[in-house]
């Protein structure tokens, strides 16, 4: 079997495929466009499996590419950019219909960080031939901005949790000092 012609390709080309207004529901795992009147109410809306079955889908070209299995890298790597932008198109498509679009945020920033991981190796390549055209350098921008701000946000983590327990700590010790200074004083 093909590793490009499966499960994983048919969910990726319906978001790559996503028009203005549209949105997706999931039926057995598989991703379709939401043609259905009330759609919204009816089984397959639950964005929580949407969102993975995205990420299962995208992984798996990702893993592939990471193994080097395939010849079809640029293809692969056309298939992701697109699934993203796709994400981006629904992400609108629901603010529209004023409908979930939270899970999908993280998604995206998610997937982006994969993609840029897949891309840091071509970009050394197309460096040397400098036929870049200002789409490729407006995305590449937009992806190595991206992964500034994941990383940021990752120290924001780890800061904001130093504070969070440095302030417990001076909390208990004054709590501790408190204590004693009304035993002694009463």
């Amino acid at each position: 079997m093909d590793p490009l012609v499966n499960i994983y390709k048919y969910n990726l080309d319906i978001l790559t495929n996503l028009e203005e207004g549209q949105t997706i529901y999931y039926e057995e795992n598989k991703i379709q466009m939401d043609e259905r009147y009330f759609g919204f109410y009816r089984h397959g809306n639950n964005w929580k499996k949407i969102n993975e079955i995205i990420r299962a889908s995208f992984i798996h070209y990702y893993n592939i590419l990471k193994m080097n299995i395939t010849e079809d890298r640029g293809e692969i790597l056309n298939l992701l950019r697109k699934t993203i932008n796709g994400i981006k198109l629904l992400i609108g498509n629901l603010k529209t219909l004023e409908r979930e679009h939270i899970y999908l945020e993280d998604l995206k920033l998610d997937l982006l960080t994969l993609l840029i991981e897949l891309e840091e190796p071509e970009k050394e390549i197309e460096d040397e031939t400098d036929s870049d055209s200002d789409s490729e350098n407006c995305l590449r921008s937009m992806l190595k901005t991206t992964q500034e701000h994941l990383q940021m946000d990752e120290q924001n983590v780890i800061v904001n949790t130093i504070y969070v327990i440095k302030n417990q700590a001076v909390t208990a010790f004054f709590s501790v000092v408190n204590f004693f200074f009304n035993m002694a004083s009463f």
